[in-house]
């Protein structure tokens, strides 16, 4: 009798051991959220400051520096970053003392075209170069809106300033614009560049001036956005700067050729359309 109990209560144990536990009601179920089309608007903004600029001096030539940032998006009706690509632009003309210009190179690639010529890995603590935390940084947009993105926000692995960038996000996606046949999942390009613009020496009763124009072309599918943004430094015989350089350079017009466009800007951008 006493190994008959012994052998049901085992019995018992092991069927209890067996019966799974009933899961609560109110317990959650996750699954993977699909991926769905949506109608897409497409947002591009550029941004500049020339407070890097310096004085030239007997001893060190000046220069106009200009410092800009590129952002593009697509955005669904919700407003809603689905792609997002930054890049940005720094571009410098020197002059000496005397109020001559220095060598000017023919064009100021963006920083991402660059990539590791950039040389920001060398003194990055993570080893990482310009254009893969812009990456990361566009990333870290993506399934926010413009109102959750602020100018201060940091990102693990960025080092480099997020300020310009990430208010240039904002305004892409606060400019954005729905295009017919436009969807969430196309692919977004961006490319953007600087020339100089046409500049001169200072003379005896004229001012010196180094200028610049940034041009950006984003694209998605068959959609296309551009901007163009001039600066202007005047300098006088001295290699003084004459202009307030906490005004913000002027943003251009929003097609892809703006007001009195050279011959060779011209071609410049039409190699950036079809580089798009």
């Amino acid at each position: 009798m006493k190994r008959l109990a012994a052998l049901l209560l085992l019995l018992l144990t092991l069927t209890a051991c067996a019966a799974p536990a009933p899961e609560p009601e109110d317990t959650a179920v996750f699954a993977p959220i699909p991926v769905t089309e949506r109608p897409a608007a497409l947002g591009l903004a550029v941004s500049g400051h020339l407070l890097r600029s310096m004085h030239a001096t007997e001893d060190f030539s000046g220069y106009a520096q200009l410092e800009a940032a590129v952002a593009a998006v697509l955005v669904d009706s919700d407003g809603v970053i689905r792609r997002c690509r930054i890049d940005g632009v720094r571009a410098r003309i020197p002059f000496d003392c005397t109020g001559a210009l220095g060598e000017v190179p023919a064009r100021f690639p963006s920083k991402t075209a660059l990539r590791r010529s950039y040389g920001m890995h060398k003194a990055s603590p993570a080893g990482t170069e310009w254009y893969q935390q812009a990456d990361a940084l566009a990333r870290s947009c993506i399934g926010k809106r413009a109102a959750d993105l602020r100018g201060g926000d940091t990102v693990t692995s960025v080092t480099i300033d997020t300020g310009d960038l990430l208010q240039a996000v904002i305004a892409a996606a606060e400019n954005a614009r729905p295009t017919q046949g436009l969807s969430t999942m196309d692919e977004l390009a961006l490319t953007c560049c600087a020339l100089p613009a046409p500049s001169r020496s200072a003379g005896a009763d004229s001012c010196g001036r180094a200028s610049f124009r940034l041009f950006a072309v984003a694209r998605a599918d068959t959609a296309q956005s551009s901007a163009a943004l001039a600066a202007h430094v005047p300098f006088d015989g001295s290699g003084h700067i004459l202009c307030d350089l906490a005004a913000a350079p002027r943003t251009g017009s929003p097609t892809l050729y703006p007001t009195g466009v050279t011959a060779a800007e011209q071609a410049f951008l039409q190699e950036m359309a079809g580089e798009n």
